[in-house]
């Protein structure tokens, strides 16, 4: 009863969306607002996300597989305009773009519209060109996540290995960085982070033990304090599982 009540309420939240999507793709902030590139961005990777934890199944369901095409073409046509608008086209990857191919990579199967796949292809190469390890703990987890994507898992495993490096480790409370707070991005906060951080390691089969003990960082944080968001816990419970047997 419980899973058909779940399912229920997923499709009606899922054709709320589709009715609140506009035209050109893209959704607002609220109904009469024009359409916004950071309320769209934050959909369609919300999708993207839930269908990573198998919560959806964008390849079997139509509908949702079209509006998430033309919320996702939205936001190319977004991203290019404003690199074409660039005088000087950016020489390092900047927080912005890393969302932007952090949410792309996520649907390799939606196509690209005619003229809207310059700017994702040279934020592309940035990426794998970057060989700095700066950057907030979040914008790395974005980064190991968006290059496993991309097949390269050799240039993520560089980026792990310094992140780990970085960690701290008690008895107490696992592994942990001090480095974990929030930051200016729109969507990082501790417990997602650390979170992204535990997916990443899995997908790049990081031994088991350490998985683990970044597992009981966040069950502590439930202990101590809470999981500040629904998003937040999202993440988290995904966490916990995606490690598990």
């Amino acid at each position: 009863y419980q899973r058909d009540s779940l399912i229920a309420l997923q499709q009606t939240l899922l054709n709320r969306l589709s009715r609140a999507q506009h035209t050109d793709g893209g959704w607002a902030w609220m109904e009469g607002f024009g359409s916004s590139p950071h309320i769209t961005h934050l959909i369609a990777q919300g999708i993207g996300e839930l269908e990573g934890m198998g919560c959806v199944a964008i390849a079997q369901d139509e509908a949702l597989y079209i509006m998430l095409k033309q919320g996702v073409a939205y936001l190319d046509r977004i991203y290019q305009d404003r690199f074409d608008r660039m005088a000087r086209k950016p020489k390092a990857l900047g927080s912005d773009a890393l969302h932007y191919l952090y949410m792309r990579s996520m649907f390799p199967e939606l196509p690209f519209e005619e003229g809207s796949r310059t700017a994702y292809e040279h934020y592309r190469s940035l990426l794998l060109k970057d060989k700095t390890t700066l950057g907030t703990l979040h914008y790395k987890a974005m980064k190991m996540l968006t290059l496993i994507r991309m097949g390269e898992s050799d240039k993520a495993l560089k980026v792990a290995k310094v992140v780990h490096e970085s960690s701290l480790s008690t008895d107490e409370m696992g592994i942990y960085w001090r480095g974990n707070s929030y930051d200016y991005g729109w969507d990082s906060n501790p417990i997602t982070t650390q979170a992204l951080l535990i997916e990443a390691f899995v997908r790049l089969n990081q031994p088991a033990d350490i998985v683990g003990r970044m597992q009981q960082w966040l069950l502590k944080q439930k202990q101590t304090t809470h999981w500040e968001s629904t998003i937040a816990t999202a993440h988290a419970v995904h966490a916990l599982l995606v490690a598990s047997p």
